[in-house]
């Protein structure tokens, strides 16, 4: 059951594979599994995204402070988190977050990092 759910690698092919019609999905099963075991931070991580792609940014923000209070170091939340921001508009919370990501070891932080950066750069 956890590899399943909380495998990072498995955690990563979410993000590539999965469009916004598989979030209810992942949502339910995430929120399913938070209920079993409580302490599972890539849950928390799962839904957030889930919930970022419902639009529901406030939400995915609450469940990234929760798996970074179980796990000060984990690059998706951070990364997730950093969805959510800039889904709100906040990019200097969003690059923020990203920044924090990539210096973890997050490719795909650095690469949301990177975007923001340039983004931000534009509009300048």
């Amino acid at each position: 059951f956890k590899k399943f759910f909380f495998n990072d690698t498995a955690t990563t092919e979410i993000y590539t594979r999965l469009d916004s019609s598989a979030a209810s999905d992942v949502y339910k099963r995430q929120s399913v599994a938070i209920t079993l075991e409580p302490n599972l931070v890539n849950a928390y991580i799962n839904r957030s995204w889930a919930y970022s792609k419902k639009g529901l940014y406030d939400r995915a923000v609450q469940d990234c402070d929760k798996a970074l209070d179980l796990d000060n170091d984990n690059a998706l939340a951070y990364n997730n988190r950093g969805l959510a921001f800039q889904g709100k508009g906040d990019m200097d919370k969003a690059k923020a977050d990203y920044d924090r990501a990539c210096k973890l070891g997050f490719d795909i932080g650095c690469k949301n990092y990177q975007e923001v950066v340039e983004s931000l750069a534009d509009n300048s």
